[in-house]
């Protein structure tokens, strides 16, 4: 085991360097634009003087090296006015945009490190040799550090050269997952599972746009608008767990009891949707030109202690309870069931979009996300892994959003 301690030591340089990056995001989206009207000036510079060498003698070019200095400096002071025109000129989202792939990169890799201080304390290092390697590779690409890729190249070659010798190579196997054993949904689970459907729908959809129709008076309303929807949040919340609490009783029981087994289910899990997500929405910004979607930006307009209370405590049990669990009272098929509650999870997310190709375009990190996490329930059975995946990634995704602020 100690022989891989150089792993540790690379991940915590890594983790430290990575959080220099979050802290100092704006400055090296600032460098970078700097470093690309230095680019647009050098052109421009060679271009002419080309020009220049084609219609002048010897001479004259003589003159013009002795001038470089003179010429240097006003390079210098051209590539700042440019660099200085290209922010004015970059919109904010653009900015906002690089400053927020600058952060999400070094959480990512964050992320990777900090799993790989794990596997070396789990004593797991070479039955993770694989997902070292694809942690390398991406902490190459995304590591916009010279320290954390020269780190991730040593990395990919030493865990290539690892090689098991010692019985502490080889941990105790992972037990795989067992689905709680569940008797079949009675007429009146499936009733309360339906009236939280309605439940939901009313209150959290219907009731908000109705209320902006009869409140012209904004402060009126503003007043009375928010204490009707904490209570209606409030009450949602409440009456989802009720509806599911012998669920949620019995897989936190499954949980406390098979942590370790159920700890690699879901991380393991989570990690994979995290990346095609991940792939999902960069192919959506490429389609679309959009850094966030409607529901990205309305969530982003909360306070701060309503945005972490909606994202992380209530959506993932009230979405989780209304998406996976009432669709599972119904639905016995694996694949209908996943493809179904996956497609609804993300068209509701993406309904507030101006047309129908953006719907369907924003619909797919959502359905993508809501697949993982049908899945996920439909194997195991226990609603508690897939409100863990929906926590987790609400959670990251909420400090990211405290980081911009």
């Amino acid at each position: 085991m100690k022989k891989n301690i150089y792993f540790v030591i690379s991940a915590v340089i890594k983790i430290i360097f990575c959080l220099g990056m979050i802290i100092a995001s704006k400055e090296i989206v600032n460098q970078l634009i700097n470093v690309e009207a230095k680019l647009s000036t050098s052109y421009e510079n060679i271009v002419s003087s080309t020009l220049l060498n084609n219609n002048s003698s010897l001479e004259s070019i003589k003159e013009d090296t002795e001038s470089n200095e003179v010429v240097d400096n006003e390079n210098d002071s051209m590539a700042n006015e440019l660099s200085s025109k290209l922010l004015e000129e970059m919109p904010m989202d653009m900015q906002s945009f690089y400053t927020k792939f600058i952060i999400a990169s070094a959480i990512m890799i964050i992320i990777f490190n900090c799993l790989i201080i794990y596997y070396y304390k789990s004593n797991s290092i070479f039955k993770h040799k694989n997902s070292i390697i694809v942690y390398s590779i991406i902490s190459f690409l995304f590591g916009m550090n010279l320290v954390v890729m020269l780190l991730s190249i040593v990395d990919f070659i030493t865990v290539l050269c690892l090689k098991p010798k010692d019985p502490e190579d080889f941990p105790k196997p992972v037990k795989k997952i067992e689905p709680i054993e569940q008797e079949a949904y009675t007429k009146k689970q499936k009733i309360e599972a339906i009236v939280l459907v309605i439940v939901y729908f009313i209150c959290i959809l219907i009731l908000p746009s109705i209320m902006a129709i009869f409140y012209d008076d904004e402060s009126k309303y503003d007043l009375f608008f928010y204490l009707v929807m904490i209570i209606v949040y409030l009450f949602t919340f409440a009456f989802a767990i009720k509806t599911y609490y012998k669920e949620l009783k019995s897989g936190f029981k499954a949980f406390k009891e098979n942590f370790r087994d159920y700890k690699y289910f879901v991380i393991k899990r989570f990690i994979i949707t995290l990346v095609v997500v991940a792939v999902a929405n960069v192919l959506r910004f490429l389609i679309t030109q959009n850094i966030q979607s409607v529901n990205q930006e309305s969530v982003s307009e909360l306070s701060s202690v309503a945005l972490f209370f909606l994202a992380v405590i209530w959506a993932p049990i009230v979405e989780e309870a209304i998406f996976r669990g009432t669709l599972k009272r119904f639905i016995s098929n694996r694949w209908v069931y996943v493809l179904l509650t996956g497609i609804i999870f993300g068209a509701l997310h993406a309904v507030n979009e101006e047309s129908l190709f953006l719907i369907a375009v924003t619909t797919l990190p959502y359905a993508i996300m809501g697949f993982s996490f049908a899945d996920t329930y439909y194997k195991s059975n226990n609603i508690l892994t897939n409100i863990f995946m929906h926590v987790t990634n609400n959670f990251l995704g909420t400090v990211l959003l405290f980081l911009i602020r």
